[in-house]
């Protein structure tokens, strides 16, 4: 378990793209929520995962399917001027659901750091 949380993410997606695209599940949510389950560790893989931006990049083909942080960045017009007061809304309201799951899983969180013998 140690072991595959210290791998990058990209070292782990080599070999996941091929299954993934072997059972038809390319343009879905499953090859970036069905590698990641568990209490505490289900909380900081939510945190990271809605964040990222590479994985989704690389699964996700369809615009309809991007997540936040794809679709914030397919907002950004290098071409001409962009509508930054849109922009920082948008990621103000992508973070309440970030915010939310810390919150509700505060103690999931502080019972596995307890369960370790770090305090």
């Amino acid at each position: 378990m140690l072991g595959s949380i210290t791998l990058p993410f990209q070292v782990l997606m080599v070999p996941q793209f091929p299954i993934f695209k072997e059972l038809g599940r390319l343009n879905t949510f499953l090859p970036l929520i069905a590698p990641k389950f568990l209490a505490t560790t289900a909380i900081f893989t939510f945190i990271r995962t809605w964040s990222d931006f590479f994985g989704p990049l690389v699964y996700l083909r369809l615009p309809e399917t991007w997540p936040v942080s794809v679709a914030l960045k397919g907002y950004l017009d290098a071409q001409s001027s962009s509508d930054y007061g849109s922009m920082c809304a948008m990621s103000v309201v992508s973070l309440v659901p970030m915010f939310l799951v810390f919150v509700l899983g505060q103690r999931f969180l502080i019972k596995g750091i307890a369960a370790t013998g770090i305090k």
